[in-house]
């Protein structure tokens, strides 16, 4: 064996290969591509259909709703205008029977009190109509005591004739008492009788 000189390279020797056989060479075929039938088209076809109209149905509902929302606050913006103004009247009527119910039991008081004075002023009145009857009264009175002063004292009338005007007077006792000065005929009976007539014509003109 003969030894190399150092830093000389032998090449190898070359490796004998084995023949390839023609089987092996033969690569495998690629599956087949399966061909989409017709009805997976239609299929999918009617499915994007069915997507499309969902959504416009959707679009189309979601408008709607916008719409009927819009139109609903519409309606409660001007319910609650009325409602405002419903309350606002509300409020008025109730101060103005407030005020009304204030006048009414004012209108009552006054209408008391004008009823107490009423009945003081009918009071009165009857009072001062019974004194005006007890006034006419004694004027009436006094005038037929009159009548027998001017039939004595003035006119100088027979005995008849005072006697009538005494008795139209009603007086009892003068009555009483002429009679006993036309029985008697004397002056202290005469005295009596003139006595009591001036008395009595002043007891009225007192009262």
């Amino acid at each position: 064996m003969e030894t190399q000189p150092e830093g000389t390279v032998v090449p190898e020797a070359p490796v004998a290969q084995e023949p390839v056989q023609a089987s092996a060479v033969v690569q495998e075929a690629p599956p087949p591509v399966k061909k989409k039938s017709v009805v997976g088209k239609v299929l999918v076809g009617l499915l994007i259909l069915i997507l499309a109209g969902a959504a416009v149905g959707l679009w189309t509902w979601g408008n709607n709703l916008d719409a009927e929302l819009a139109a609903t606050n519409t309606q409660l913006t001007e319910l609650q205008g009325q409602y405002d103004q419903l309350q606002g009247d509300h409020d008025k009527l109730k101060g103005d029977s407030e005020t009304l119910t204030a006048d009414l039991a004012q209108t009552k008081t006054d209408l008391e009190t004008a009823s107490g004075e009423l009945t003081k002023t009918q009071d009165s009145l009857a009072e001062e109509q019974e004194k005006a009857k007890t006034v006419q009264t004694n004027i009436d009175d006094t005038s037929k005591l009159m009548d027998v002063v001017i039939a004595v004292f003035v006119n100088d009338e027979n005995e008849h004739g005072v006697e009538a005007k005494v008795k139209a007077t009603g007086d009892s006792k003068l009555i009483s008492l002429w009679a006993d000065f036309m029985k008697k005929k004397d002056a202290e009976s005469g005295d009596a009788f003139v006595i009591y007539l001036f008395e009595t014509i002043a007891a009225n003109l007192s009262k």
